[in-house]
């Protein structure tokens, strides 16, 4: 593509004054301009030669660094005296006027106009390019195409295992891509809780509120937005579409606060602002934190007044993919729901039998206790019991933001610990995917250590492990759902907070800039995991002590982690422990109901 000269400054030539406008406005966003005065500007269009180019792989020399001390990606030279920002927005305007002018014109001539695509055809052509619908059931396709072709505020829910997260990433990846183009849009990725909003790849609802804890007045919250400007208030404006994961543990005084603080804001006496909601979870799991509330009861998010209005799409998933015995899906339903059988009940005290386990190196079930302290401390006793060498993995921390604190909080909600110890024995869960067989959630057991060398060539048990050069790493047999074992050597994996941003010489105008990565072995110690680390995990073997269980949902959280009945132990149950709230099962009843 032959170069078209602007001042000094050398653009690809794509539609004439376009863009070099374009490229005017990027160098003035990174504070670099031309070095030609404004009085030459147009005449240098017309009558510079421009020499050619640096090559895709040169380096830029000194003399291409903008003020900011960033190369600029063509260079400037360094003659005449620089182009004032001042002139520079005025050439901006100039030019803006002459293209708009220019495309008139060619309008005028007859030119063709590009084609306008449908919405429904450009999100079916969307759809198959990036195989958005693959393996979605027709109720899950049908919540894709109300968010994402039609733009609708949507709140799914179902019990566990009908595939929401799914969904929800299907649904991230669509709206991603279709508002690459469209600078003035944004996508804001939030759940309820630090791991859930992890694991989607987003923040916490109240991180991008800006609003703390939440537990201030309304015009106090909004007083402080609205003060900062550069961060929290051009955040409410930008946001196009507020994605809510886990809205169960969300309560309604928040739910509506957070409607007010959007009309005020961004000044539209509209539901939130004008902002399109994708909101899923189920109310049956865990409730919302006690705020104090004037029975002692908590106030779920769809008893908010902005519920009614914000959310005018409700659609329940039905078809249920973690557990494939219909027999036990449904035992689960009735925990879900607090309405036992005397046949489930039956049933369920009869799993209290000790799981057998396949084999001598094979993983125990995992515990489920509801408090995060208790299963650290499980999980402490058993490393204690094992008379072996302990191997520590630290954490390598990384990414474009250079603040430690700034970065220690972006990674606070990593399921990855900053500091892994592991010894010959320990039981441990993969916590990232590696395989179809290997997924988030696999249990294994630690039998060795090695690198790919001795790994590769099955020399990695032959020897001591002093005779081994090089890092090692845990080497895991892992139990598999089909019964059978497989070996694998967890070397360090990456995770990754990142963030859409424009980018004016990229073929789509935008890039993705990591803001903070964390680079561990991908394994955690899982004798123990707490409830809440376990929703939306997938387990084998499962042990759980209802005698521990002290809010409502806890059960049916812990309970719905088996597949199946085979790898559950439950200790003892007592149906008066399984209970729904009469609230939550009034909202499901009315849905049902429509």
């Amino acid at each position: 593509m032959r170069p078209e000269p602007f001042g000094l400054l050398y653009v690809p030539r794509k539609r004439g004054a376009v863009a070099s406008l374009g490229a005017l406005r990027a160098c003035l966003s990174i504070g670099a301009v031309t070095a030609r005065p404004a009085t030459r500007l147009f005449s240098d269009v017309a009558a510079s030669t421009p020499p050619s180019p640096p090559g895709p792989r040169s380096l830029p020399d000194s003399s291409s660094r903008n003020a900011a001390g960033r190369h600029s990606p063509w260079p400037l030279a360094a003659a005449s005296p620089t182009l004032s920002r001042l002139a520079a927005h005025r050439s901006l305007r100039q030019l803006s006027t002459a293209s708009n002018l220019a495309k008139k014109s060619s309008r005028r001539k007859g030119r063709p106009r590009k084609p306008k695509i449908e919405p429904a055809e450009k999100y079916r052509r969307q759809a198959k390019i990036l195989g958005l619908e693959d393996g979605l059931s027709e109720e899950q396709r049908r919540v894709l195409h109300l968010v994402v072709n039609h733009g609708k505020s949507v709140f799914f829910t179902g019990p566990a295992g009908t595939g929401k997260s799914l969904l929800l990433r299907r649904i991230i990846e669509g709206l991603t891509t279709q508002h690459l183009e469209d600078s003035s849009s944004r996508i804001a990725v939030t759940a309820s809780t630090g791991l859930a909003a992890f694991n989607i790849g987003g923040t916490t609802l109240h991180r991008f509120a800006g609003i703390g804890l939440g537990k201030a007045p309304t015009e106090m919250l909004i007083s402080d937005i609205q003060k900062d400007k550069k961060f929290k208030l051009k955040r409410w404006k930008k946001v196009e579409v507020l994605i809510i994961d886990e809205i169960s543990m969300i309560d309604s005084t928040l739910f509506d606060k957070l409607d007010t603080i959007a009309r005020a804001v961004r000044k539209k006496d509209l539901p939130f602002g004008g902002i399109q909601l994708v909101i899923t979870g189920d109310f049956f799991q865990l409730p919302p934190v006690l705020q104090g509330s004037d029975d002692g009861t908590p106030r779920f998010c769809f008893e908010a007044e902005a519920w009614k209005t914000a959310v005018p799409h409700t659609i329940g998933l039905t078809q249920i993919y973690r557990q494939s015995d219909p027999v036990f899906a449904g035992m689960l339903n009735e925990i879900r729901e607090g309405r036992l059988s005397p046949s489930t009940i039956d049933t369920f005290k009869s799993l209290s039998r000790p799981l057998i386990s396949p084999g001598d190196n094979a993983p125990e079930p995992a515990e489920l206790f509801p408090l995060r302290r208790e299963a650290d401390a499980a999980n402490t006793r058993r490393m204690r019991n094992i008379k072996d060498r302990v191997n520590t993995y630290h954490a390598n921390d990384g990414g474009t933001v250079t603040d430690a604190d700034t970065r220690k909080r972006l990674l606070a909600d990593c399921i990855a610990p900053e500091v892994l110890e592991i010894k010959e024995t320990a039981q441990v869960m993969l916590i990232k995917n590696i395989d179809k067989t290997l997924v988030n959630g696999s249990l294994g057991r630690v039998v060795g250590f090695a690198n790919q060398f001795t790994f590769s060539n099955g020399t990695w048990g032959l020897g001591g492990r002093d005779t081994v050069h090089g890092r090692l790493y845990p080497v895991v047999r892992f139990q598999l759902s089909n019964g059978d074992t497989k070996t694998e050597l967890c070397e360090p994996a990456e995770w990754s907070v990142e963030r859409w941003v424009p980018e004016p010489w990229s073929d789509t105008g935008w890039e993705v800039e990591t803001l903070a990565t964390r680079t561990q072995v991908p394994l955690i110690l899982a004798w123990a995991l707490s409830i809440h680390k376990s929703q939306g995990q997938t387990l084998e073997l499962v042990k759980v002590d209802l005698n521990r269980v002290f809010e409502r949902g806890q059960a049916y959280v812990a309970l719905s982690r088996a597949k199946s009945m085979d790898g559950l132990q439950v200790l003892n149950f007592d149906p008066k422990r399984v209970t729904a709230h009469p609230k939550v099962k009034e909202f499901y009843a009315s849905l049902s109901s429509r």
